[in-house]
């Protein structure tokens, strides 16, 4: 179970999580990336297919999400190379140049869309933190399960014993290091 504790705020909810090693279907190996892909898809397709949570099932979401990756690529190289603000000449009924005026490069809001785009796909696919924890879902590292408390691990654990919580309070082995 894992409970989000703030200071302040709701009482803290549980969510039920398991822990993943990898779901049936993950393949042994990362497939082949689709050809069109050049080096920012392929890049993705490599660093979503690590993902303990990708099957097979998932390859077509995957390619468009990566080839998402390869058209914002190109959008932010546009954005560099002209820049957000681009200008138009106005001109007169007698065909006079009267001034400029500015508009915000289309490629800026392209980039915005596919961005959004391939952030509902990595919401399907599990990939950020909040849709991990809607699925149940908690990929935990051993290096991170089994790390040292820190400062605010002891501060956390005092706090719970001051209000006199008694729900899994963490890291008492070392509070007693600290009341010395």
């Amino acid at each position: 179970m894992l409970t989000h504790s703030n200071s302040r705020g709701p009482t803290p909810r549980t969510i039920p999580v398991r822990r993943v090693e990898a779901l049936p279907g993950h393949p042994e190996r990362i497939p082949a990336p689709p050809s069109d892909l050049r080096a920012p898809g392929r890049n993705a397709w490599d660093a979503v297919w690590s993902e303990l949570q990708i099957s097979n099932a998932d390859a077509l979401i995957v390619a468009n999400l990566c080839r998402l990756e390869d058209q914002a690529a190109d959008l932010r190289a546009a954005i560099a190379e002209h820049g957000t603000l681009l200008w138009k000449t106005l001109t007169s009924a007698k065909g006079e140049i009267v001034g400029e005026e500015s508009y915000v490069n289309p490629a800026v809001r392209e980039l915005r869309r596919a961005g959004s785009e391939a952030l509902a796909i990595a919401q399907q696919l599990g990939l950020t933190p909040q849709s991990r924890l809607r699925f149940g879902l908690a990929i935990v590292k051993l290096a991170e399960a089994e790390r040292e408390p820190d400062s605010i691990d002891r501060l956390r654990s005092k706090r719970a014993k001051r209000r006199g919580e008694h729900d899994e309070v963490l890291w008492d082995r070392h509070d007693d290091r600290d009341e010395q």
